[in-house]
């Protein structure tokens, strides 16, 4: 029974059974028991009767077996204890590594995750590089002179919101200096309690200066630090800037001190200032935010009158910093003589130039470095010595000096260099700039023999004016002076100008405009692009580097087969065609991978043609298969203006609307969708465009298209061939002619709603001059801002002037009620010159007014 029991328990066996040495002898000795115990019964049966009973009496050996079965039977229950409890263990083992191995790439998934949307949040916020600027400012030199001044220290120590104004005049160095501040105060705050968020307008960079750009990027720094504070936030497809504020106000600690710096706010339009100002006045609201800015201060301009803009902020004048400038001058010079950019005949000069440099600079950086590298070009000691008495006293002095230092044989490649410099909407790099300057408007047939060999050679004829970026190798002008002093016109009469190549060193930012914009339209349209019948791989930007590396490559294999070709030439046996041969295996025709300044075009053509240039390259068709193909996408209402122009040169294209497609026009408002996605909205804002920004020939060009379709009737204009938009037409058909919304004024029906009040806010006076002589407009609109009412409001007396002799052109000339009312709010506004104005003009067109007696009353 007992022998039965012990085998049952174990029956389970089969299991564990291999996985023990000790457990398998162990039951077979505990068999052997058993059958040892069977074997006993068996001869106990085969006895008689007598014998069994006999046996009976003496158990002993029954009792050593069943002791033997038990102690065999306890080894087998321990090893089977002992290998369960190795099984568990190992199996927790298992079940634990396992889980840590998916809890740790659950976790990685999750920091993952969490990384991916916290840079998809910052990038909302900002995808704008502010570390270059910084870092390529801060490289141009040390300064701790800001340390000195009282307001500094107090600024960066206050326990509220404080603002503080740095201002210096112009080639100081407050770039400079607040790029040192930025150190200055990384090192000095706790990265706890405390951000550092800063941004340096570029002069060169037109994004830069935008507000969204300057905000954003701000925020971006600030609420990066801060991660913990970010993680169950939603992230939107766009933030504005209430937005922006909103996501600091969730995130910042209420103790957290910001430090904000900015510099370059003054090159900003004053509308992106201003928003850029009240967007920092509001974040002084909510939160304790120390804000430092730099401002130039203009000659015969005083604290006072920069206090008015910036009524809360502390101003300071930056301290003297003639041991800067001592400094630099040595080292400056230093460098020149090691490097041999400076080479002296009679070694005393050297203390001459010091003293005159010293003496000359009136603290100002730029205008000492222009000069060393000015004095470097000289040749003898007698020119050196002669241009250290009549050095120049200020920063366009040396400007023209410079310019008239190099030697040109060529001054339209110079002039054309300096004008895409200034039009680029981002600078461009040298093999760009080495393309766009052997392009020839509205020649689209290309020429690889007029591409330049090199483009450093053109760069040395603009002097040290420009200058090239070691990390970036893009190309900019030295200073924001010098886009200041190419653009303003010449001050004297060319008549008495002995070098007639001063002229050619200034011109008008449309003429830059201009050839930037037929730069781009030719080159794209020379017929390789837009042309890709397989899908475009995608472009990596791994930066300008590799395509330096490959133009280099490029141009010294061109250089050593010249080379051999030279050196081998005497042969009697040269062949110059197996020469060749050797040194190019497989000659190919240029692919669209050898245009590198295809990158620029396609992406900035579109916002080029927003400035309206004078286009007048027929490559509408090339563009409009680019747009189609996906080469060029319309992802603004400013690109989607600059198409707009371009399809409304002959011949004129209707189906572009087509290709609006990632504009979001949920937020605009338009007065008509039936005839295409915000049709009269962008037409208006075309001309809007043209009217504010005082584009003329682009004015002219719209006004001559649109103008009989708006002066005759439905049935006169529907015949006219030069419409290009027919969509507009019946557009003024359904509603211009019904609609009493727009029954007194057709010309707004498509020219937006006001432009002769854009031209008077704008002071655009060129525009006005040029709307009104089509006669077109009404003067006397039924409402509160009249154009009358505008022009003495802005105080424009040139623009009422131009309202008032506009009857010579108007088919519905100043009322005498519209001028009287004109008259009535200048009285208002203490206007005594625009009622002079009125008067006169009621005098001359109403003398026999009944009301003329009363209207004196105003006078």
């Amino acid at each position: 029974m007992e022998a039965g029991h012990s085998t049952q328990q174990h029956s389970d066996l089969a299991v564990l059974y291999p996985r023990s040495k000790t457990l398998q002898t162990n039951i077979i000795e505990f068999f052997i028991v058993v059958v040892h115990i069977c074997l006993r019964f068996h001869r106990y049966t085969q006895k008689s009767g007598p014998a069994q009973f006999v046996s009976s009496l003496n158990d002993s050996d029954i009792k050593e077996l069943r002791a033997s079965l038990i102690t065999w039977s306890k080894s087998i229950q321990e090893e089977i204890t002992t290998l369960v409890a190795q099984t568990v263990e190992t199996e927790a083992k298992s079940n634990s590594a396992f889980r840590a191995l998916m809890s740790s790439s659950f976790n990685r998934a999750y920091e993952r995750q969490k990384q991916i949307t916290l840079h998809k949040l910052w990038n909302r916020c900002s995808t704008y590089d502010y570390e270059t600027p910084w870092r390529q400012i801060r490289k141009a030199g040390n300064t701790c002179l800001y340390k000195q001044l009282p307001e500094y220290n107090q600024w960066i120590g206050a326990p509220a919101s404080e603002s503080l104004i740095l201002v210096g005049k112009l080639g100081y160095g407050k770039s400079v200096t607040l790029a040192n501040i930025v150190d200055d105060i990384n090192l000095r705050i706790e990265p706890k309690t405390s951000g550092l968020a800063y941004f340096f307008c570029r002069h060169d960079l037109p994004e830069s200066k935008h507000a969204r750009t300057v905000i954003g990027a701000l925020v971006r720094q600030i609420i990066s630090p801060l991660e913990h504070s970010l993680h169950e936030l939603k992230v939107l497809d766009r933030y504005n800037l209430p937005q922006l504020l909103a996501l600091m106000r969730h995130v910042v600690p209420s103790q957290y001190v910001l430090y904000i710096i900015l510099d370059g706010l003054d090159t900003c339009s004053p509308s992106e200032r201003e928003t850029i100002t009240e967007q920092l006045e509001l974040m002084a609201m909510h939160f304790n935010v120390h804000i430092c800015i730099s401002h130039r201060l203009e000659p015969g301009t005083e604290l006072q009158s920069i206090a008015k803009d910036f009524p809360k902020a502390t101003i300071a004048r930056l301290p003297n910093n003639a041991s800067d400038i001592e400094t630099y001058v040595d080292a400056q010079l230093e460098a020149a003589l090691l490097e041999k950019k400076l080479v002296l005949g009679d070694p005393t000069i050297i203390l001459e130039i010091t003293k005159a440099l010293l003496d000359g600079s009136q603290h100002m950086f730029l205008w000492v470095a222009l000069q060393i590298q000015s004095l470097c070009m000289m040749q003898t000691d007698h020119d050196i010595r002669k241009a250290l008495t009549n050095l120049p006293q200020d920063l366009s002095q040396i400007y023209s000096q410079i310019l008239q230092q190099t030697k040109l044989s060529d001054h339209t490649l110079r002039s054309n260099m300096f004008k895409l410099i200034l039009a680029a909407r981002r600078p461009l790099t040298l093999p760009e700039m080495r393309e766009a300057l052997s392009v020839t408007p509205e020649n689209t047939t290309w020429d690889p023999s007029k591409l330049l060999n090199s483009i450093y050679p053109a760069l040395a004829t603009c002097g040290c004016l420009i200058t090239v970026d070691e990390e970036e190798h893009t190309i900019r002008t030295v200073h924001p002076s010098v886009n200041q002093y190419l653009l303003q016109p010449l001050s004297c009469d060319l008549s008495k100008i002995a070098d007639w190549s001063e002229e050619q060193n200034h011109f008008t930012m449309e003429d830059a405009q201009k050839l930037m914009s037929l730069t781009i339209v030719t080159y794209l349209g020379y017929g390789i692009f837009g042309t890709e019948l397989a899908v475009r791989l995608p472009v990596i930007d791994v930066g300008s580097t590799p395509a330096e590396i490959i133009h280099t490559l490029g141009a010294g294999k061109v250089q050593s087969m010249a080379l051999k070709m030279l050196r081998s030439r005497k042969q009697t046996n040269f062949d110059a065609s197996s020469s060749f041969a050797q040194n190019s295996k497989s000659p190919r025709p240029p692919s669209r991978d050898d245009f590198l300044f295809q990158h620029y075009a396609k992406l900035y053509a579109l916002q080029h043609l927003s400035e309206l240039p004078a286009v007048s390259c027929a490559t509408a068709e090339n563009l409009l298969r680019m747009a189609k193909s996906g080469a060029i996408i319309v992802k603004s209402i400013e690109e989607a203006i600059g198409l707009l122009w371009l399809m409304l040169r002959p011949p004129g294209r209707s189906d572009v609307f087509e290709l609006l497609t990632h504009i979001d026009f949920s937020t605009v408002r338009a007065l008509d969708t039936s005839t295409g996605p915000n049709l009269v909205y962008l037409f208006s804002q075309l001309f809007e465009s043209a009217i504010v920004n005082g584009r003329t020939q682009a004015i002219k060009y719209l006004m001559d298209l649109y103008d009989p379709l708006i002066s005759k009737s439905p049935d006169a204009v529907q015949p006219l061939p030069n419409l290009a938009f027919p969509a507009l037409r019946d557009f003024y058909h359904r509603h211009g002619t019904n609609s009493s919304q727009y029954s007194h004024a057709p010309a707004m029906v498509l020219f937006g709603y006001a432009p002769i009040c854009d031209a008077i806010e704008s002071f655009q006076d060129d525009s006005l001059d040029l709307l009104l002589s089509y006669g077109s407009f009404d003067l006397n609109i039924p409402d509160e801002s009249t154009p009358l009412s505008v022009a003495i409001e802005m105080e424009n007396p040139r623009a009422l002037e131009l309202l008032l002799s506009a009857n010579r052109t108007a088919k519905q000339p100043l009322t005498l009620k519209t001028a009287q009312m004109g008259i009535a709010f200048a009285t208002e506004l203490g206007k005594d010159d625009f009622i002079l104005l009125l008067q006169n003009y009621i005098k001359t067109m109403y003398p026999n007014a009944a009301n003329h007696d009363s209207m004196t009353k105003f006078s």
